[in-house]
């Protein structure tokens, strides 16, 4: 039984008036706290937007990072990308939405196939095979954690790898059938440090810190996806063994005189190379010589010729610590000739040697990661890339520049990169006067400021980097961001400079320019204002609204505080009108950055919020991650225009993208994309003229993409990236049978072909009509097939034959691999190219 309750009337006398409508306008605006009220929206990250180019793109110095392909170009690994660098400046970058690092690659001898292994840490690390042909996403082969070492069989019929778990103990070895991408066997070694395909191959070899093994095994046999063969391995003859540990057969001096290299030449010969230069020559697992070179050694491989030049047993490269290559007759053992490169000053060590596929070229990579080219064994190298710029920290666009000019700095030195036909290239290079190391970086069209740990500021001009007047201030704790003023020459408003430092103190400067002065003398500074006594170090700083007359600052502290600052300019000094503060929501600020033309801030949050705010602090926009494991780090910029922010994230758990930018439409602060190809923290970000992005590395990666198509707010209907807030990759063909197969009657016809039966509601025995064939889009007379005659939402199935089967498209595949491999023995014809030369792809989301 219910029970009824009736609430009491409120007394007239303890109601509380009806408040007026100002007042009620009034208190909606803040809440009970005096904050303005934020309207939430909760985004989820975009899809993965792919780079377009790479400046210097060599990451590592060590064999296997590297690969010569067919032509002369060189392929190198950069972050999650495999860029290929041709000799006209084009770049083919090579990679997926996964942005996992990549450490080792091999090129196949057909030249085709591209195989990169991923780097271990993190979920599912996995090995992946590129076509290059074909512009498709890669075949991704599980079971390492981590992968080290990559080899091809002769005609890139097997692969082999190694894991590389992050220990020197046990390794784990699987050979790979190609293109089934079938694991055929499973091997435990110990310590390897380089393996090689023997020619006929059904063997291959393996050398570390135990003794040198060589590897046979079986052609194997059954049906496809349940082969398997026996994988044998034994040691090499002792004689071998007592060769290395030196002709009295004692034990081994060191390290250095383990075999730690190996490369198989024509028939079945194999050369083996100690560290120390001990080179021996094995014919049928029988020693057949061996010679010392007397130098230390980093890397061997073998050609049947280098361009013209050409020995009959083929020829040896053996890479030399002092900086040179010594070519060698592969069966004799004697040199031919040495490469070196005509420099006054000693050489780098050379850590790596590829041979192309073709015979043509011979790259070899220095311990500073640049890369040269010999095509012949006589003279210089016809072709060189310079070594990245280790250890960016930042980097900063010039505004209202012609063409692209950007200026990033290190530890002690400043780099400015200039705009030229084949992409952004080094144009100068200084170091600041000062001891204590550079921490922060900002540009004007003339001028770029940068802050040391020891608190002084210096000014430089461009683009020579001239170093020009003191500032007559400076902070006593480490300056942590610098900021210039929007400036326009037409107008009279000054050209400001604000810096923020560690011992929360800001200090803001006027600079002037004195026409027809050089150097030092061609600017005047003046101290305009110093705020100390904040409550905690402050890491953020913003101008806006710059005139003659005022201007208002905005900075946040580490304590989750913003202070925005009305400022009046005077001739000599400044003066804060009216100061208002306002509480991070939730945690602390890690950037603020100002609209150039309008007066808006945006501002963004650690625990993955973005904001836009007025002039006067309200909110205008509030929008958070719904991903709560996203934390938002510095740095974050806005494009010249005011359309696109970009901010770094990082995420808690290891996932396809577990670090990198995130991109988003600065006028409704919307999520539009994450910016993959590395999985590193960037140091520095930075906007390109024609919505280009440019974000560096630690490591030295300098990575850029285009977004002109997410430059607009407007996003049209028809974009799938409109229909959801998550970015979704390109179309997928269809083949030609399944044409007219769309929307939810392509479901239905799947099903009816893959059911054993017809439904009863399908298997009518009515005759068709004209009409009918038209809808069913076959000729009057054509049977419309066994399940569906005479039934209209049958008619678009003909047969289950006219449905792809996934084994057709495998059968395609192998056909279309031994195609192309089947003229692929040791002399190899060079494949077409077909990659990504400069377009953006837009991969499906993490």
């Amino acid at each position: 039984m219910s029970r009824m309750t009736t609430r009491k009337p409120t007394p007239t006398s303890a109601r509380k008036p009806s408040p007026s409508p100002c007042r009620r306008r009034r208190r909606d605006a803040t809440d009970d706290h005096g904050k303005w009220p934020e309207e939430t929206r909760d985004v989820s990250l975009p899809g993965t937007l792919l780079p377009t180019g790479a400046l210097r793109p060599q990451a590592f110095a060590a064999q296997g990072t590297f690969a010569a392909t067919a032509g002369g170009s060189v392929v190198c690994l950069c972050g999650g990308c495999a860029v290929e660098c041709h000799v006209d400046g084009a770049q083919e970058l090579t990679c997926t939405a996964r942005s996992r690092p990549l450490q080792c690659c091999a090129l196949s001898p057909c030249g085709r196939y591209l195989a990169a292994g991923e780097a271990a840490g993190g979920r599912g690390t996995q090995l992946l095979v590129f076509d290059r042909k074909k512009n498709a996403l890669p075949t991704a082969l599980s079971g390492h954690h981590g992968v080290r070492l990559l080899a091809w069989g002769p005609r890139s019929s097997y692969l082999v790898s190694i894991s590389d778990d992050g220990s020197q103990v046990d390794q784990q070895l699987i050979l790979w059938s190609w293109p089934e991408a079938e694991r055929l066997a499973t091997s435990s070694v110990r310590a390897v440090t380089e393996l090689a395909f023997a020619r006929d191959g059904l063997a291959f070899a393996t050398v570390g810190a135990l003794a040198p093994r060589r590897w046979s095994f079986s052609q194997p046999e059954g049906p496809p996806r349940d082969r398997h063969v026996t994988l044998v391995g034994r040691a090499m003859p002792v004689d071998l063994l007592r060769l290395a540990r030196g002709i009295d057969g004692g034990d081994l001096r060191g390290p250095d005189d383990a075999f730690a290299f190996l490369a198989w030449g024509s028939g079945s010969a194999l050369h083996l190379l100690t560290r120390r230069g001990l080179l021996a020559r094995m014919v049928n697992e029988q020693l057949s010589g061996w010679i010392e070179l007397g130098q230390r050694v980093t890397a061997m491989v073998w050609a049947s010729r280098l361009g013209k030049d050409s020995a009959p047993a083929g020829l040896l490269f053996c890479a030399l610590a002092e900086g040179g290559v010594a070519v060698r007759d592969a069966q004799s053992l004697e040199s031919i000739a040495t490469l070196s490169l005509s420099m006054s000053c000693p050489p780098p060590e050379v850590a790596g040697l590829s041979v192309a596929p073709d015979w043509d070229a011979l790259w070899v990579v220095f311990a500073d990661r640049s890369l040269v080219r010999w095509r012949r064994l006589q003279g210089i190298p016809d072709w060189s890339i310079q070594a990245p710029v280790l250890g960016l920290r930042d980097a900063r666009c010039v505004p209202e520049s012609c063409l692209p000019q950007v200026v990033t700095h290190t530890e002690r030195r400043l780099q400015l990169w200039a705009s030229s036909p084949n992409g952004l290239r080094l144009q100068a290079q200084t170091e600041p006067q000062g001891q204590a190391e550079l921490t922060a970086l900002a540009c004007s069209p003339w001028i770029v400021a940068c802050g040391r740990r020891g608190g002084e500021v210096s000014l430089l001009s461009l683009p020579d980097l001239l170093p020009l007047e003191p500032l007559p201030a400076r902070h006593s704790g480490e300056v942590l961001a610098l900021c210039f003023g929007p400036w326009r020459p037409p107008s009279d408003a000054p050209l400001l400079l604000a810096s923020t430092s560690s011992d929360r103190s800001v200090l803001l400067f006027r600079i002037d320019v004195r026409r027809g002065a050089v150097g030092t003398e061609a600017s005047v500074v003046t101290l305009l204002l110093s705020l100390p006594g904040h409550p905690s170090a402050v890491h953020g700083v913003a101008l806006l609204g710059v005139s003659p007359l005022r201007a208002q600052l905005a900075v946040c502290t580490t304590d989750k505080i913003m202070v925005l600052r009305d400022l009046e300019l005077g001739p000599g000094g400044a003066k804060v009108r009216r100061s208002l503060k306002r509480l991070a929501r939730g945690t602390r600020w890690v950037g603020v950055c100002a609209h150039p033309a309008r007066g808006t801030l945006f501002a963004a949050c650690l625990d993955g919020r973005l904001l836009q705010l007025d002039t006067n602090g309200r909110t205008q926009q509030h929008v958070v991650v719904s991903n709560p494991e996203v934390e938002f780090l510095a740095p974050l910029s806005l494009c010249e225009e005011g359309r696109l922010l970009a901010v770094s994230y990082v995420t808690a758990a290891a996932g396809p993208a577990p670090s990198g930018v995130l991109l988003a439409d600065a006028g409704v602060l919307r999520p539009l994309a994450l910016l993959g190809g590395h999985a590193g923290v960037p140091s520095g970000l930075t906007f390109l003229p024609r919505a280009a992005v440019l974000v560096c590395w630690q490591d030295g990666a300098m990575l850029t993409w285009e977004a002109t198509h997410l430059a607009t707010t407007e996003v049209r209907r028809d974009d799938r990236a409109a229909r959801s807030p998550q970015t979704v990759g390109p179309r997928r063909l269809r083949s030609s049978g399944a044409e007219g197969l769309r929307g939810p009657e392509g479901i239905l016809a799947r099903l009816l072909a893959s059911s054993p039966k017809p439904p009863r509601w399908a298997s009518g025995q009515a005759q068709v009509s004209e009409k009918d064939d038209d809808i069913a889009g076959s000729r009057p007379g054509d049977p419309l097939g066994r399940w569906a005659r005479g039934s209209k939402v049958g008619a678009q199935v003909r047969s289950a034959s006219e449905l792809r089967s996934p084994l057709v498209a495998k059968d395609e595949l192998l056909s279309s691999h031994a195609s192309s491999c089947a003229s692929c023995a040791c002399e190899t014809v060079a494949m077409p190219i077909v990659g990504l030369r400069g377009s953006a792809v837009v991969a499906p989301p993490p």
